[in-house]
């Protein structure tokens, strides 16, 4: 039995790889805006952005290596870019401000860490309207994404590909090693950002969004592979696609408990008794 780009599993397939390849997309861009507009990164485990930066290097090192269609060494390259974008902040806003105190004030009293240079202070009406352009401009990428990963994106898991790769030299193998090592690095990459929010009691500085595009990113992935015309109809050729796709698929799949956990201590800090209620014994004192 064959499947038709038009068919039911196709359409599934291919819309699921779109919305995945949307929120991979458009990940990083909350975390940054909130780390902007929070000048601090007191809540953000620094293990957590390195191991996110490390997956993100090996998974760029696999693509080349195993000879990947141009738009993905874009997509891996805009990737590191805003990690990138993140190691700077974090550099800024962590360790260079502490160092030059003197010459920033505090915006927020309730980050110990935040900072702003006073020559380029920025209003919070400035901020709502950067985070207003940002996302009126990554409305255009994501109908663009959506398209790619509808149409030209699943020309990607193609068993053929991946036979005629396995036949060639050592840089198949060595590639997916990379990509073994990339799924552990995006699978345990969460570990560190949940323990640092149970033992802080708070996901500040942590933006919601971020881990929202990834549970759904990370979800329609998963969808898009099993129900994939490769994995349904693919007689004998089926396993060999499956592995090959096995450690995308854990290092995506994989992470989505830990992003269900992560919101489960949003809803449970958020919801947590202000300190405030310290003056609760005075009162009933009288």
């Amino acid at each position: 039995m064959s499947c038709e780009p038009g068919s039911l599993v196709a359409l599934i397939s291919g819309v699921s790889g779109g919305v995945s390849f949307a929120s991979w997309l458009v990940a990083l861009l909350p975390q940054l805006l909130e780390t902007y507009k929070t000048k601090s990164v007191e809540g953000l485990s620094p293990v957590f952005v390195l191991i996110w930066f490390l997956g993100d290097v090996f998974s760029f090192a696999g693509c080349v290596l195993t000879e990947q269609m141009f738009f993905q060494y874009l997509l891996a390259s805009y990737f590191l870019m805003n990690d990138m974008i993140m190691l700077g902040q974090y550099y800024y806003y962590g360790y260079h401000c502490k160092k030059h105190h003197h010459k920033f004030h505090h915006l927020h009293t309730g980050h110990s860490h935040s900072c702003e240079d006073p020559e380029y202070g920025a209003t919070s009406s400035h901020t709502a309207s950067t985070a207003g352009a940002i996302a009126r401009a990554s409305i255009p990428a994501v109908v663009v994404a959506s398209q790619v990963g509808s149409s030209e994106a699943r020309q990607l898991l193609t068993t053929g590909g991946y036979i005629a790769l396995q036949q060639t030299n050592y840089k198949f193998v060595l590639g997916t090693v990379f990509a073994w090592i990339s799924a552990a690095l995006y699978f345990f990459s969460r570990v560190p950002q949940l323990w640092r929010n149970y033992k802080r009691k708070s996901t500040d500085d942590v933006s919601p969004f971020l881990f929202g595009c990834c549970l759904i990113g990370n979800a329609t992935y998963a969808i898009s592979i099993l129900v994939s015309c490769d994995f349904i109809y693919g007689g004998d050729d089926r396993w060999p696609f499956f592995l090959n796709e096995l450690p995308y698929m854990i290092g995506s799949a994989g992470t989505i408990v830990f992003d269900i956990v992560y919101f489960y201590q949003l809803w449970l800090y958020s919801y947590k008794e202000p300190k405030d209620f310290e003056e609760q014994p005075l009162l009933t004192n009288s």
